[in-house]
């Protein structure tokens, strides 16, 4: 038993000529701007919980202003504060991360330090 297959034209005008409907034309009011981060959530984040020398705080104000920018669709200055926003995001996180282990290194050794004369003691 063979099977024959179907010939089927590859050009698309005659496919589009025997549709029976017109081809509609779709039109959009949405425009495409590129994908500009304003890093508001990493910014709220270090605000609220990792917040020294109010670094966090400076990079939320540049922020806004980069989500403001944006809206108002000036998008080299939108690009110019959420890169600002980035920085001061980045400096924050990595003071917070240094400052919170050289606490917990520093609990530490002071804990071993205890232990340490009170053994000597007894």
């Amino acid at each position: 038993m063979e099977y024959k297959t179907k010939a089927v034209p590859m050009d698309s005008t005659s496919y589009l000529s025997k549709q029976a409907a017109p081809p509609l034309l779709l039109t959009s009011a949405v425009h495409n701007l590129p994908l500009n981060r304003d890093y508001f959530v990493w910014s709220l984040f270090n605000s609220f919980y990792m917040n020294i020398c109010c670094i966090g705080f400076l990079a939320l104000t540049f922020s806004v202003k980069s989500r403001d920018r944006k809206f108002v669709g000036d998008l080299e200055g939108c690009r110019q504060h959420a890169s600002t926003a980035r920085k001061l995001n980045i400096v924050s996180s990595v003071l917070c991360t240094i400052t919170t282990i050289t606490i917990v290194v520093m609990a530490m050794a002071g804990t071993f330090h205890i232990l340490k004369t009170f053994d000597q003691n007894k």
